[in-house]
């Protein structure tokens, strides 16, 4: 994980979920970057994209525009368990 990776995560850090323009103005990298750092995120599963399809008016069953969102996952309390309970390994 990098500088850019942990910036993200920091904003994203309070749970509440940011499209890619509101993120990209807190994180203040480029565009490339952000989309880069954002899918590799989401990829290793600490980020989740959350898509809504908003419908248009004159035919509701036709998405006219697709947000995304993007939120830290939330970690799971058994995996924080199990790897609070296993042995570190030895440093020889």
């Amino acid at each position: 994980m990098d500088f850019f990776d942990k910036c993200i995560l920091s904003v994203l850090r309070d749970g509440r979920s940011r499209d890619f323009n509101h993120l990209l103005r807190e994180v203040e990298f480029s565009h490339n970057t952000l989309r880069l750092h954002l899918r590799r995120l989401v990829e290793q599963g600490f980020v989740v994209e959350e898509k809504t399809r908003l419908k248009g008016v004159e035919d509701p069953d036709t998405p006219i525009l697709c947000l995304q969102r993007f939120v830290v996952k939330p970690i799971d309390s058994s995996q924080t368990l199990s790897a609070r309970s296993s042995p570190s390994p030895s440093i020889s």
